[in-house]
């Protein structure tokens, strides 16, 4: 995993950026958060509610315009009613992305995936940190040169 080389510089605000876009709607969609890509465009992430008291996780490829160009990726999802929530996205080089989130499976668990540059993912969730008796509330993710995220 590498870091993004030169990446477009985003103009606009999210909001400005995905205005129109039917995931950004009342039905609870929170905490938007994007990312530019090394091949141009955006990759944006955000928590929806899930209908059973908690949230799921979801993503969506944008052009340098805002506008979509494939269907919503899931990125964690479970209808026991858990919350998969506080995303953060980051670019890698080859287009595709890493998200980590925290998750209240466990005591406020951190998770990561990565997803190739089509949106697949590259391998399941991976669990970060799992069972600390402090609550991680504010995961983070940044791609670091020789191929790894941090």
């Amino acid at each position: 995993i590498a870091p993004v080389a030169d990446a477009p510089t985003l103009s606009g605000t999210f909001d400005s950026l995905t205005s129109g876009l039917s995931y950004i709607d009342s039905a609870g969609a929170i905490s938007p958060r994007i990312a530019a890509l090394a091949e141009g465009g955006f990759v944006t992430v955000w928590s929806r509610s899930n209908g059973a008291g908690g949230y799921d996780l979801f993503a969506r490829f944008l052009d340098a315009d805002g506008q979509p160009v494939n269907t919503t990726v899931a990125i964690a999802t479970d209808s026991s009613g858990f919350t998969d929530a506080d995303a953060k996205v980051e670019a890698l080089a080859g287009g595709g992305f890493v998200v980590v989130w925290r998750s209240d499976r466990g005591d406020s668990d951190i998770y990561a995936r990565v997803f190739d540059a089509a949106g697949n993912s590259v391998g399941g969730e991976v669990p970060v940190n799992l069972g600390n008796s402090v609550y991680d509330l504010v995961p983070q993710v940044t791609a670091l040169t020789g191929g790894a995220s941090r």
